[in-house]
């Protein structure tokens, strides 16, 4: 079963970034086809390196692969955070790697929260090995 792209908010995310990279840094007026720009920051940094990284937003095939790797690696940090928390048996690791609705998010959609979860289960990790 083949799922194609499908463009929700990417083309949104794009036009607000080429505001910022325009010099608007007035919120306000900083908008895309869904509305306006309500991403702090840390979005605007992230989503104009994705900008930069896919031609101007234009690649979507590359993008899909950037968050194919994003989403690779926060199933890594999640699955690591319930192996050393011992809460399940092995074999329902495995379970956790069959939710399509997850993969939609990463790789269909890419929306911005994938980004956001790479970093909470990033700090969840660390803080687990005790580097706070």
């Amino acid at each position: 079963l083949k799922v194609p792209y499908t463009e929700i908010d990417w083309v949104a995310y794009m036009q607000e970034i080429e505001g910022v990279l325009g010099g608007e840094y007035n919120y306000s007026k900083l908008k895309g086809q869904t509305g306006p720009l309500v991403y702090p920051a840390g979005f605007v940094w992230g989503y104009s390196a994705l900008h930069w990284l896919t031609s101007n937003g234009k690649n979507i095939q590359r993008a899909q692969l950037i968050f194919a790797g994003v989403y690779l690696l926060t199933q890594a940090l999640v699955l690591r955070i319930y192996v050393k928390g011992k809460l399940l048996p092995a074999w329902a690791l495995f379970l956790l790697m069959l939710s399509k609705r997850v993969h939609s998010l990463y790789v269909l959609r890419m929306f911005n929260d994938c980004i956001c979860m790479l970093f909470l289960y990033g700090s969840v990790n660390l803080f687990i090995d005790h580097w706070w």
